[in-house]
């Protein structure tokens, strides 16, 4: 079966969409459930290929929405707007510069191997994802997509 990577929120593999709230921390577990190891593991965030329900589609389009979710995490500011994942306590944004594509992924820290960015087979994290909205942001949709990047060994 090669590698096989399952996202899971509270026990139940993730359907896509999946609806983050601003300022709600999800955690969320991803499990190789393959028989090769997953090396490299990454995040990026790309583009939403899916908008949800289809009378609420995204107001300024699913680039536009990619685009400034990492113009967000490049900003400074508390609480830090922009998309951000939790690995073992630390936290790293979303941004232009990391996880804004494949090239530029932001490492797994918390897997196994020499670098902890291998998922063995049956070996499983845990991660927090949150959205915090820039300060007098006005409420909107962003459609994005948290992809992985990875190289089977």
């Amino acid at each position: 079966m090669a590698v096989e990577l399952q996202w899971t929120y509270s026990g139940d593999e993730i359907e896509e969409p999946f609806t983050n709230t601003a300022g709600v921390t999800y955690t969320h577990k991803l499990k190789n459930t393959g028989t090769n190891s997953a090396q490299g593991v990454g995040f990026y965030l790309r583009p939403a290929t899916l908008e949800g329900d289809v009378d609420r589609p995204s107001t300024d389009g699913v680039l536009a929405d990619w685009y400034d979710a990492l113009t967000k995490g490049s900003a400074g500011g508390s609480p830090a707007p922009g998309f951000s994942i939790t690995q073992g306590g630390d936290t790293v944004r979303f941004s232009h510069v990391l996880g804004g594509s494949a090239e530029n992924p932001i490492p797994l820290t918390i897997g196994s191997g020499t670098d902890s960015d291998t998922l063995a087979p049956d070996e499983e994290v845990e991660l927090q994802l949150t959205y915090n909205p820039e300060v007098g942001d006005p409420t909107r949709r962003l459609y994005v997509e948290i992809a992985l990047i990875y190289v089977e060994v």
